[in-house]
Parts: C-alpha cells; structure tokens; sequence
C-alpha cells in the first residue's frame, strides 16, 4: 500500500485488492483470483472517499505495476475510472488467456475450483 501527502490536509491511499472471478473455460468453470485497484482520499478531518476496480486482471504483477504507476502520478479516486476504462481494454482477455493455460498446462494456479 501507497501514502501520499497531497497538501492541504488531503491523503491518498493506493491499494491492491483481491477478488474472486468466474471464468469459463472449456467445458468447465474456473473461480480464479482476481487483482484490482482501490484508491482513498483522506481529508485532514479524517473523511474518506474511496473508489474500488475490483476485477482488473488475474495477473498480480500486471495490477502491482498499475497501483505503482497511479501512485507515482498521484492520480485522484475521483478519476480512476476514466484512467482504468481505457487500460482495461488491453487487459479483457487476461482471465480466459489465465484459465486455458492452467487447463493445458494442468497447474490450476490460483484458481479455487473447478467446476
């Protein structure tokens, strides 16, 4: 997790959340991990605002890179959704891409169950 001091009595938080996806794949479902983004303003009389991407990518390294990346360029939770809708794009196929490589390869990493 990220602090920064934005001035003013203004904070942001920067977090990787964890979450839980359905993906079909094959003639089966998969339930795979999945990583996202959640951003906090904190004003200086402790009010908070939070906005939360829950379900970015099954690869924790691709959403660890964005959390530094927002962090870097103190981007607001105000405009996380503007930022992420267009990144998003690029990673759509991600979790059907992560669910057949862990059927071929039989290695079921991060998945929870299949159904």
């Amino acid at each position: 997790m990220y602090k920064l001091y934005i001035g003013e009595g203004l904070s942001y938080e920067y977090e990787l959340v964890e979450s839980r996806v359905r993906v079909p794949a094959e003639n089966r479902v998969l339930i795979v991990v999945a990583y996202g983004i959640k951003i906090t303003a904190i004003d200086k009389d402790g009010g908070e605002f939070s906005q939360v991407y829950d379900k970015i990518s099954p690869y924790r390294d691709k959403v660890e890179q964005l959390v530094d990346r927002f962090a870097g360029l103190a981007l607001s939770p105000y405009h996380l959704y503007e930022v992420l809708d267009d990144i998003v794009e690029m990673y759509i196929d991600d979790f059907e891409l992560y669910a057949f490589d862990s059927i071929s390869d039989h290695s079921y990493r991060s998945i929870d169950m299949a159904i």
